[in-house]
């Protein structure tokens, strides 16, 4: 390499230029279809499953961490280059199929149980992250438009 440096600089560009293609596009993307891909699975597989009342501890911890969830759906979306594009209609879509397994498959419960908390837990759970994640992301759009976290130039 020390009898040519342009070719030296030019494999240190393009091994630079492949690093960040997978580190920082393609592994993020995958990261975030994986997650998108295991919600699915889980509101697919657990859309029939009725729990019995939740404690008092149980229900705040529900509520904790579906708050947290929710948070994590829209802090994705504002960072991802893009990513408000993809988190506003899948907090909608999630939302609107949830609450739609929750009303028309009742499981013997008055309403499906949507205000029962925690008796349809795991739909009820990606309900809420939905509802959270969508007030974000819908504030966010109204005050930086579709520029992520560094286009706005926030934090």
């Amino acid at each position: 390499m020390d009898a040519n440096p342009g070719a030296a600089l030019e494999l240190t560009a393009i091994y630079s230029y492949m690093r960040d293609l997978w580190e920082h596009i393609i592994a993020h993307y995958m990261y975030a279809f994986g997650a998108l891909w295991m919600s699915w699975a889980q509101v697919y597989a657990y859309c029939d499953q009725v729990h019995g009342p939740l404690s008092i501890l149980s229900k705040i911890l529900f509520a904790i961490g579906s708050l947290l969830y929710g948070l994590l759906i829209a802090g994705v979306a504002v960072e991802f280059p893009y990513g408000l594009y993809v988190g506003l209609p899948y907090s909608l879509v999630l939302g609107i199929v949830c609450a739609c397994l929750i009303m028309l498959r009742p499981q013997n419960l008055d309403k499906g149980g949507i205000l029962t908390m925690g008796r349809r837990m795991v739909l009820q759970y990606y309900l809420g992250a939905s509802v959270v994640a969508l007030v974000i992301v819908i504030g966010w759009l109204a005050k930086y438009g579709f520029k992520n976290r560094l286009e706005a130039d926030v934090f």
